[in-house]
């Protein structure tokens, strides 16, 4: 036996040699064929929740993902979507981090349809794109492209933005101008020149959203026809003295001067001191006067609470004694009996269907 391992002694160490390299070099394997892998689990049940960043080490590259991920506790249902397939080997993922997103389902609203959606995408802009989706520049989401998606987010609205140039007629108002003439009697009126609109054309951009205007920009204008200035000659003889009860009533009921005067005062503050801007205030006024829902005499409607905004901040006052002859004829005439509308209600701004009429938009 000693011949033998004399004569065979470089053989047998390189034989156990190889049985010592082959051993360490199994541990080796066994000990390198894992890797450390990072998985952020998005749960996002609330726009302010934070991910769940989890590091598994020393994972087993044979190893399927989805087997780690339950050997961890981490969710592989359907209601998760990740980055990677969940049965691909660890061996063959090449990214050490790993985004498991929680489904979030809802609707698009695009183009007048609407999309379902169920989606792991983190953002409105992914979710957008992986639904192919065009975005013109100027077209915009609701909530933002920027936002991040959550389980509250159930509803997203694509806001198709257009422009389009138009050109649109419009009537030029015409001017009055006044003139006075001692030869008339007080308050009378009489129009030398009647007026006449004039009309132009207004060229803009007009701005939609999913096809409805949202707003206007003039560009330009372009005067068709010159509008006729209307003149008027206006009694201007002492009206205290030629003041009849008689003649400032209505339906039979004169007005005691005091009363004439407070009316006037009131209307003129309101409407203005043009005969047109007077009359429509007056029309209103009777207008109630004659309605059901009203008080039965003009200074009752003008004073009424709540009403007429300068009887309550007492600025027709600086009109008592004081208003134009235009105005005193206007109140006459309506009182009288002449309209220029039936509408009951006027301010100072328009509204949804108001008509403009010497100044005040009426409804």
């Amino acid at each position: 036996m000693s011949n033998f391992l004399r004569e065979n002694k470089t053989k047998i160490l390189i034989i156990v040699g190889l049985l010592i390299f082959t051993i360490t070099s199994g541990v080796f394997a066994v000990y390198y064929n894992t890797k450390d892998i990072t998985v952020k689990i998005n749960n996002r049940s609330t726009p302010i929740e934070a991910p769940e960043y989890v590091t598994i080490y020393e994972v087993n590259l044979n190893k399927s993902l989805r087997e780690v991920l339950d050997e961890n506790n981490l969710p592989t249902n359907e209601d998760y979507i990740y980055d990677v397939d969940l049965d691909t080997k660890v061996a063959d993922i090449d990214q050490d981090d790993i985004t498991g997103n929680r489904v979030v389902s809802g609707t698009i609203n695009v183009d007048g349809r609407s999309m379902e959606f169920s989606t792991g995408a983190e953002t409105v802009r992914e979710l957008i794109e992986e639904s192919d989706i065009d975005l013109a520049p100027s077209d915009t989401t609701d909530p933002g492209l920027d936002t991040a998606l959550n389980l509250e987010t159930t509803t997203i609205n694509v806001l198709r933005k257009t422009q389009e140039r138009q050109d649109r007629e419009e009537a030029i108002p015409y001017e009055t101008e006044q003139n006075y003439d001692s030869n008339l009697p007080a308050g009378t009126v009489e129009i030398d020149v009647p007026g006449i609109e004039g009309r132009k054309i207004v060229t803009e951009d007009v701005y939609y959203e999913n096809g409805k205007p949202t707003h206007r920009d003039k560009i330009s204008e372009e005067t068709l026809i010159e509008p006729v200035t209307e003149v008027i000659r206006i009694g201007n003889g002492d009206f205290t003295s030629s003041y009849n009860s008689a003649s400032y009533g209505y339906n039979g009921t004169p007005l005691i001067l005091d009363d004439f005067d407070l009316v006037c005062a009131i209307v003129e503050h309101e409407g203005g001191s043009s005969y047109e801007g007077a009359l429509a205030v007056m029309s209103c006024v009777m207008n109630r006067v004659e309605s059901p829902d009203y008080p039965d005499d003009p200074v009752s409607v003008l004073t009424a609470p709540g009403q007429f905004a300068s009887y309550l901040d007492g600025y027709y006052q600086q009109f008592l004694g004081n208003s134009s002859t235009a105005v005193r004829q206007a109140v006459t005439d309506a009182l009288g009996g002449k309209r220029s509308h039936s509408y009951l209600n006027f301010r100072s701004y328009k509204t949804d269907g108001s008509v403009n009429i010497g100044g005040n938009w009426y409804f």
